[in-house]
């Protein structure tokens, strides 16, 4: 993709770097919000329960939300895990917000969601910025890909 350095700039200034997920596609169809509303409730019910999931403290309950072909980069599910549990270990139970939250849907041979939020932890002021990718298997969401931006 090429820009003209005027065209670039007012992207620079217009969207959140790090933060605004960024699609190149042959061809977008846009719905309108009220057509999506309904089916998207189905994924933000997924997203807020392992919030919910991940602020209990049960890894096993949070690993139920991830696909078996999960990558995170170069690391599979297995050798994720660690950094799932060290995040939840110094969280210490507390609940979790997601804050700034946003999704961008598609479908093509796949149903999925890609979700940007900063994670915080109740108590502190700032957490990290996330990244999940989610698709849909059968009437399940999972992620199968999970990074921090930064």
């Amino acid at each position: 993709m090429v820009l003209a350095n005027p065209d670039l700039e007012r992207i620079i200034r217009t969207v959140e770097v790090r933060t605004t997920p960024v699609v190149i596609a042959q061809q977008l169809h846009w719905a309108p919000p009220h057509s999506v509303r309904a089916d998207s409730k189905t994924f933000e019910d997924a997203l807020q329960a392992w919030r919910g999931a991940k602020a209990s403290g049960d890894l096993n309950r949070v690993l139920g939300y991830y696909a078996p072909d999960f990558r995170s980069f170069a690391k599979t599910l297995q050798e994720w895990t660690p950094t799932l549990r060290s995040e939840m270990a110094s969280a210490k139970g507390r609940g979790i917000e997601l804050k700034d939250l946003s999704y961008l849907r598609w479908t093509d041979s796949s149903d999925i969601m890609v979700a940007t939020f900063g994670e915080v932890v109740a108590g502190t002021r700032t957490g990290v910025v996330k990244r999940q990718y989610w698709v849909r298997r059968g009437t399940q969401w999972k992620i199968f890909f999970e990074g921090v931006l930064g």
